[in-house]
C-alpha cells in the first residue's frame, strides 16, 4: 500500500477513519472547552485586563530594547567585518563599499535616539534646550551626517566644514516635527519642550496635556519657532559646499519643510486641534525658487527680500542655541 503523510507507522487514509460514536464525542469535548473558556474570560476583572496590557507594553518596550541592542551590534560587525546577517544589511554593505569614508558613528548615535523613544525605558522630559538637542542630533541630525558624504562637497569646500550645516538641518527638521506635533505628543504622555522654556514663559504641563490655548503658550510657540530657523539658517549655509548636484534636492526640502513653521504661524501656533502642513500644490510652487537658489546667478541676484549666500567657515558640527 502507498503510504502518504503518517501516524504512527499507520497509512494516512486510516488515520481519518474515525467512527461516527468518536466523532460526536469529540465534537461534545470541544463545546464544553469553548464554555469553560468564555467562563475564565469572563472572570477577568478590569484590574486584570489593564495588568495584562501594562504586561504586554513592558514585553513589547523591552524587546524594542533587545533589538537596538542587537543593531548596534550588527552595525559594528558590518562596518569591521563586512558581516551581512541579512538582505537589510544588504544596501548599507553596498553603500559602505562605494563611500568607504561613511562613519559608523552617526548610525550608532541613531540607535541611541532610538531607545530615547521607548516608553518608560527612555525619555519624555526635556529640561532644557541642551537635552533637547541631544535628541534631536540623534534621532535627525545624524541622518544629514550620514548622507553627506554621499551627496558630496563642492572642489572648495570639505566633509568637515559640511558637517555642521548638514547636523543642523536635521535638527531643524525635528524641531519643526516637535512643534507641529505637540499636541499629538501629549496624547501619548510626551512633552519634547524644554521645561526651562516653559518655565519661562509659565507654560505647565497641565496646560498642554489639556491642550489649553493662552498668549504664553503662543509666546513660547513664537520663541521655539524663532529656534527652529536658526537650525534652517545654519543649514542654508551649508548648500553651497555640497557637490553640484546634491544642491537643488536639499535645497528643496529646507524650502518645503520649513513652510510647516510658517503654516503653525498662520494656524495662530495652534498645535493641539490643527495640524500644520504644506499642500503637494505648494510643494511643487516652492521646487522653481529652491532650483535658482542653487544657481551661480543667485549668487549675484539673490531672490527678492534675500541674501546671497554665505559659507560657514573654520567651524565644526556644534550643538547650542
Amino acid at each position: 500500500m502507498r503510504r502518504g503523510l503518517r501516524g504512527r507507522g499507520r497509512p494516512c487514509s486510516k488515520i481519518f477513519q474515525v467512527s461516527g460514536e468518536e466523532r460526536r464525542e469529540q465534537r461534545a469535548k470541544g463545546k464544553g472547552q469553548r464554555k469553560e473558556g468564555r467562563g475564565q474570560r469572563a472572570e477577568l476583572t478590569p484590574q486584570k485586563t489593564n495588568q495584562n496590557k501594562s504586561n504586554k507594553s513592558i514585553n513589547q518596550n523591552k524587546s524594542k530594547q533587545i533589538d537596538c541592542s542587537e543593531w548596534e551590534i550588527r552595525l559594528e560587525n558590518l562596518w569591521k567585518f563586512g558581516e551581512v546577517v541579512d538582505p537589510l544589511d544588504l544596501p548599507l554593505l553596498d553603500t559602505l563599499i562605494k563611500y568607504p569614508d561613511l562613519s559608523i558613528q552617526p548610525f550608532q548615535d541613531m540607535v541611541k535616539g532610538m531607545l530615547m523613544d521607548i516608553p518608560g525605558l527612555g525619555q519624555d522630559r526635556y529640561s532644557n534646550f541642551d537635552e533637547l538637542h541631544l535628541y534631536c542630533y540623534r534621532v535627525a541630525g545624524t541622518v544629514g551626517l550620514m548622507m553627506t558624504p554621499i551627496f558630496g562637497c563642492a572642489p572648495d569646500s570639505s566633509m568637515e566644514l559640511a558637517k555642521e550645516p548638514s547636523l543642523s538641518l536635521g535638527v531643524a527638521f525635528q524641531l519643526t516635527n516637535i512643534l507641529r506635533d505637540v499636541g499629538e505628543d501629549a496624547t501619548r504622555g510626551r512633552i519634547y519642550l524644554p521645561k526651562e522654556d516653559m518655565d519661562k514663559f509659565g507654560v505647565t504641563e497641565e496646560q498642554i496635556f489639556a491642550n489649553e490655548m493662552n498668549e504664553n503658550y503662543k509666546d513660547l510657540m513664537k520663541y521655539e519657532i524663532g529656534q527652529a530657523r536658526k537650525y534652517y539658517e545654519r543649514a542654508k549655509r551649508g548648500i553651497p559646499m555640497l557637490s553640484n548636484d546634491s544642491r537643488f534636492p536639499v535645497q528643496a526640502s529646507l524650502d518645503c519643510y520649513s513652510q510647516i513653521l510658517d503654516k503653525l504661524e498662520k494656524n495662530y501656533f495652534d498645535n493641539f486641534t490643527k495640524r500644520a502642513y504644506v499642500s503637494k500644490e505648494e510643494k511643487l510652487m516652492t521646487l522653481p525658487a529652491s532650483w535658482y537658489r542653487t544657481t551661480d546667478l543667485a549668487n549675484v541676484l539673490p531672490l527678492w527680500g534675500e541674501s546671497r549666500p554665505a559659507k560657514v567657515v573654520g567651524r565644526g558640527a556644534g550643538g547650542g542655541r
